[in-house]
């Protein structure tokens, strides 16, 4: 080569730009393999979704307006993306959610290691990104608003870190008006930007900004639903005081055993994190991040909610961070030492997330889909449907639903509290109940001589195979519906000394044999009830013979104290009953002890019995 020739440029590439291109490779593999992942809940936003493009309204079953989604505004930017999607080609609002929900993983995991790059922490900032890119607990989220909201939450605490509070504060309202959950971050956030900056007096703009935001969507929702408070957090609530159901604190615990079953390598994680922890007094900006999860997490616990894994999401960049600081102190900031050292959690990182993609879709919601499209196939379009998870079946069914777990019939709450889940079916009357094979009612069944099996009957079975709740079952309603009452009697009087009958109905006061008869009671606790009871009612002939009767548990120790609490008692009257006038009974008494009754105090009778109507039985 001649002297006079200039030496030929190398390409170089700086480690910063090889770790965001390996972040990214990363995320982008990880949503290319969950691009199927179908969890029920998110089909619950889907279906107000579809109903928003169709011009309907941001509605779930169309007339009936209910803010039974927490994630109302991301069903806005949902139906934006999928409707210019669809002006170019068909598109599915699951895969696009999926999509969305990759792309914001990858983007958190990127503001995560930029956030500590700033702080010559690139080694540990690429390993907590690459611990969060791949965490199973948010890539199960997948199609959720979760992904999303730590998108801008993390991007958020970039900023801040940048002194850019301004901005932050658009990003963060856009958090909030995602998921509410966005409001605890701001507030961490910014409390941690001002106490690190003792820039008190510039709060004003970053408040005024996130009010101006997230003021006129809250307005919009109590204009529509009355409130912007979703149904969800009470029918979470509720979830949590059921039986076998772990509230937040006891689900973090679970999730973290269940973490340890799918590999013991994921116990490398305490001893790593314990460092990071030592590590954190000298990296003040990961603080910001580690206060939002601990906030949000107390939050949670205040709030009484039931466990759900992606109420933990706030959780993982922070875990991420702990890990990623102790893994590069152990290495002394040496990248290569730094992964070597995070390795065995990556692989069980890895593990854990390759056993959810074997399972894509899972067996629930191939079941889930199929019953859906079955009703969607073989059901009038007025028919109401009933189920206990209502996202998949309810999104592919596109029925009137009705859900047996509050999120969409705010009245099925007070159902769910004293754990009357047969309290919904009987007073929404709906066409199709569809159930599973195992736990079809939570804790609760329907026995051979149950009301249910009366008033249904089974015409579509479906098994899937790996699905816990195998078969599934859809039921069609064989008695007609429940006309208004015909009979109304008040102020029956006190069973015992904290019981009140305030209010007794029945649908009919003249019947043929055979026919269906349904009594509905309202019971007021004049003080709070240390125990539960069951009550009954009866048919009562003169001699006096029972010729029908419904008894149900009442779980008076639940009740709210003097707010009635209405139970139904359906009910088929005998086809061989004589024709002549029965007397329609009502009684409490001890599950364990049936013939010790509770006395009617203000009229008492023989054998413990109220009298609440009459029946004539017509030829």
């Amino acid at each position: 080569m001649s002297s006079l020739e200039s030496p030929r440029p190398t390409l170089r590439i700086s480690p910063d730009a090889l770790a965001v291109a390996l972040i990214a490779a990363l995320g982008a593999a990880i949503t290319w393999a969950f691009r199927r992942n179908a969890l029920d809940d998110p089909f619950v936003t889907y279906r107000y979704v579809e109903n928003i493009l169709a011009g309907v309204g941001p509605v779930y079953n169309v007339g009936e307006s209910a803010l039974s989604t927490t994630a109302l505004g991301y069903a806005g930017f949902l139906a934006a993306i999928v409707a210019v999607g669809r002006s170019v080609q068909t598109i599915d609002v699951s895969l696009a959610s999926n999509l969305v929900s990759g792309a914001s993983l990858t983007a958190a995991a990127l503001a995560v290691f930029l956030l500590a790059r700033r702080h010559g922490q690139a080694t540990a900032g690429l390993i907590a990104a690459i611990a969060l890119v791949s965490a199973r607990p948010l890539i199960s989220t997948f199609g959720l608003e979760t992904c999303l909201l730590l998108a801008l939450v993390t991007w958020s605490a970039y900023l801040f870190d940048r002194d850019r509070p301004t901005l932050a504060a658009v990003l963060l309202a856009a958090a909030t008006v995602v998921r509410a959950d966005g409001a605890v971050a701001f507030a961490c956030l910014l409390i941690a930007w001002l106490a690190m900056t003792r820039r008190w007096r510039a709060m004003a703009r970053p408040l005024i900004v996130f009010a101006a935001i997230v003021a006129p969507y809250e307005l919009t929702l109590v204009a529509i639903y009355g409130s912007p408070i979703p149904t969800t957090l009470a029918a979470k609530q509720a979830q949590a005081s059921i039986a076998g159901w772990p509230d937040f604190a006891s689900g973090l615990a679970v999730l973290a055993a269940e973490h340890v079953a799918w590999s013991r390598l994921f116990l490398w994680f305490l001893p790593i994190a314990a460092i990071g922890i030592v590590a954190l007094a000298r990296q003040r900006w990961a603080l910001p991040l580690i206060l939002w999860a601990l906030a949000q997490s107390v939050t949670y616990q205040v709030l009484g909610v039931a466990s759900y894994t992606w109420y933990y999401a706030p959780l993982v960049p922070a875990v991420a961070i702990l890990f990623g600081l102790g893994a590069a102190t152990v290495a002394r900031r040496n990248t290569a030492l730094a992964i070597l050292v995070a390795a065995p959690l990556f692989l069980a990182q890895e593990k854990a997330a390759l056993a959810l993609t074997f399972q894509l879709p899972e067996p629930r919601a191939r079941a889930y889909q199929t019953v859906g499209r079955w009703l969607a196939a073989n059901t009038p379009l007025e028919s109401r449907v009933a189920v206990m998870e209502v996202g998949i079946m309810g999104y592919y069914a596109q029925r009137p639903m009705v859900d047996l777990l509050g999120l969409i019939r705010p009245d099925t709450i007070d159902a769910l509290r004293r754990q009357d889940f047969f309290w919904t079916i009987a007073a929404y009357q709906p066409n199709y109940v569809v159930l599973t094979g195992k736990n079809p009612l939570w804790f609760q069944f329907a026995a051979p001589d149950h009301w249910f099996h009366q008033f249904f009957a089974p015409v579509y079975e479906h098994a899937e195979p790996g699905f816990w709740g195998s078969p599934m079952t859809v039921y069609r309603r064989t008695a007609p519906r429940r006309e208004s009452p015909e009979s109304i009697r008040t102020d029956i009087g006190r069973f015992g000394s904290a019981l009140t009958l305030a209010r007794a109905t029945a649908d009919r006061t003249t019947a043929r044999r055979g026919d269906f008869l349904t009594v509905e009671l309202e019971w007021i606790a004049a003080a709070p009830v240390r125990r539960d009871y069951a009550a009954f009612v009866h048919v009562v002939s003169s001699e006096p013979l029972v010729i029908a009767q419904h008894d149900t548990p009442i779980n008076a120790s639940r009740w709210p104290v003097g707010k009635p609490v209405a139970y139904f008692h359906p009910m088929r009257l005998p086809d061989d009953a004589s024709p002549g006038v029965y007397t329609i009974e009502v009684g409490v008494y001890l599950p364990e002890e049936p013939l010790t009754r509770l006395p009617p105090l203000d009229s008492p009778r023989p054998r413990n019995v109220g009298i609440v109507g009459a029946l004539t039985i017509v030829p």
